[in-house]
């Protein structure tokens, strides 16, 4: 990629501009072009584009799979969230945010939500990944757990949702953490500010929303002007012990095998990022 092209230095001027999550349908193919790069994939750019709205959802096909939006209306406010289906596992993490990883459905969520964009009078309500693959099933014929259960642990959803009581409710009836990543405990009230599991449940704040959409920004920002800058190196992330070069299709061209140069996530990455949300 010729760092000095013109298409480059204009994605970048957007990007500089505070335009690129106000631009509708053209902000969302520029996010995606720039996360095609951020991946490591051209698999991720948008071949097709179709929406298909029914009632209060919307549903966008791409090459790499199909994610839905759904919106909930409540005292006049107007709330999105923003489900991603993956046939494999994909586990939504707090700490790869920190280093832009995994944006892509933060970025959905931000750009259509945002000023000029499809649903710019709505609020984020939460972005999920839903497992869609099918189940091998691995249960013996004498085990206790029902079907049911068996199919909701199988399909359960992961993420990130708001904190607010009527928009989880929509989400999940009573709130039980059986579809949603929210599960109140018994002592709360049904009333007031919620009392949630801390360990089954990740949810944000209206603010911690708007200090996260901010993050993104800044990360898209920093990525255009690396790109901009001709900084391309193959220099991976390992994030858990994972590392991307294990299923990267172009490990034979980058003269970096085996993955002897890479960068090692911080152990602390998960409290710093929640931290930047906060402050």
């Amino acid at each position: 990629m010729d760092a000095n092209s013109t298409g480059l230095r204009g994605l970048l001027d957007v990007v500089k501009s505070n335009r690129l999550m106000s631009t509708g349908v053209i902000g969302f193919l520029l996010l995606m072009a720039v996360m095609a790069v951020i991946d490591g994939g051209i698999s991720m750019m948008p071949l097709i584009l179709a929406t298909c709205a029914v009632g209060t959802a919307a549903v966008f096909f791409w090459q790499a799979g199909s994610y839905r939006v759904d919106i909930y209306e409540s005292n006049g406010e107007k709330y999105i969230r923003v489900i991603d289906y993956k046939t494999g596992k994909k586990i939504f993490s707090m700490s790869s945010l920190l280093y832009g990883i995994n944006l892509q459905m933060l970025l959905y969520m931000f750009t259509i939500t945002g000023s000029g964009g499809a649903y710019s009078d709505c609020n984020p309500a939460g972005v999920l990944y839903m497992p869609s693959g099918e189940i091998v099933c691995g249960r013996d014929r004498d085990e206790s757990d029902n079907m049911e259960e068996y199919l909701n642990k199988h399909y359960k959803m992961n993420g990130v949702v708001l904190n607010d009581r009527a928009v989880l409710n929509a989400m999940e009836k009573d709130i039980q953490g059986i579809y949603i990543p929210a599960k109140l405990l018994k002592g709360d009230t049904g009333d007031g500010e919620l009392l949630l599991n801390k360990r089954s449940s990740s949810c944000l704040t209206s603010s911690q929303f708007k200090k996260l959409r901010q993050h993104t920004e800044k990360i898209i920002i920093d990525v255009c002007n690396e790109l901009y800058s001709g900084n391309i190196d193959a220099d991976p992330l390992v994030i858990s012990g994972g590392s991307p070069c294990d299923y990267c299709d172009y490990w034979s061209v980058c003269g970096n095998v085996p993955c002897e140069k890479y960068r090692e996530a911080d152990k602390n990455a998960e409290e710093k990022m929640l931290k930047i949300i906060s402050d």
